[in-house]
């Protein structure tokens, strides 16, 4: 084959893998920059600086690296990263005919510009310039070298590896975000969230406790660790008892929040409201309570 890496970045890897010759605007990958180029000018000329690879999308870029790192890891069944280069280590690549790989594999120029923005990004030590140190231990950021990646995803079935090229786009049609949504490669993503319902929550998606949020959202995925939530409640209808929120305060990441949505007032009575603005009352009473603004009126810490 003439050119092997044109090949293998068009065909089997990922589009977005070699960012220098892809085309962020349509999601394709070309293998040469004068092919991206030519694209750009005869398809969508006034979308230029969306569709290369420039600075603004350095952390597009590594956001969806890090979901592909951690999609292999998911796949092989190993934990990220350090089982992930465990098993690299242990594929004996360097020198292996097997594999058509030299002694001394060496990153192209602008695989090095990507891993060197990769290691940035993600906070990790200065990048490498060698792909495995003198015990044939690899880097986190080596898997970026096309040959690397391609022998790596070639350990999968036919049908894994067709979702690793595509589950981009698969979770995109869920609505789900590009990449990994972590800037760090280690580690669960660590979430705040400043207005949810959970109340609502418990119900649309039959959680037995208030512990399963932490394995809320696209598990299968990535992972997320919720560290610090306020859950409003904005009917008093359906407040939680003073057992309920005496249960919920044990878990100390979350606090609650209590009013009246707008809705609520306008379909129904005085009577009614005069009922609920005494519940409101109640609950204001407790300590570590405040007057809240707008449709907040009580803030329970």
């Amino acid at each position: 084959m003439r050119h092997p890496f044109r090949h293998t970045a068009k065909f089997h890897l990922p589009w977005y893998v070699a960012a220098e010759s892809a085309c962020f605007h349509c999601k394709q990958q070309f293998a040469q920059v004068t092919m991206l180029i030519h694209h750009i000018n005869n398809v969508h000329p006034e979308v230029e600086s969306d569709a290369k690879f420039v600075p603004v999308k350095y952390q597009i870029w590594v956001q969806l690296i890090n979901g592909l790192l951690r999609e292999l890891a998911r796949i092989l069944e190993v934990s990220y990263p350090d089982g992930l280069i465990h098993f690299v280590s242990c594929l004996n690549i360097p020198g292996n005919k097997m594999y058509g790989a030299s002694q001394n594999l060496t990153f192209r120029t602008e695989e090095v510009f990507l891993a060197d923005i990769f290691c940035q990004i993600n906070n990790l030590s200065k990048f490498n310039f060698n792909i495995f140190d003198n015990f044939g231990q690899t880097y986190i950021h080596s898997l970026l070298h096309w040959k690397i990646l391609k022998i790596v995803i070639s350990k999968l079935t036919a049908e894994q590896q067709n979702l690793i090229q595509t589950f981009e786009e698969q979770k995109d049609r869920f609505g789900l975000f590009n990449g990994c949504l972590s800037t760090k490669p280690t580690g669960p993503l660590m979430a705040v969230d400043a207005h949810f319902h959970l109340d609502q929550l418990m119900v649309k998606t039959g959680l037995t406790g208030i512990h399963e949020l932490d394995d809320m959202g696209t598990s299968d995925l990535f992972k997320t660790k919720l560290s610090f939530l306020i859950a409003n409640y904005c009917n008093p209808a359906k407040f939680p008892s003073s057992a309920e929120r005496s249960e919920i305060r044990k878990d100390h990441r979350i606090r609650l929040s209590f009013g009246m949505h707008p809705r609520i007032v306008n379909l129904n009575s005085t009577s009614t409201l005069d009922r609920f603005f005494k519940n409101l009352t109640s609950i204001l009473a407790s300590s570590k309570n405040c007057i809240g603004r707008r449709m907040w009126i009580g803030y329970y810490r």
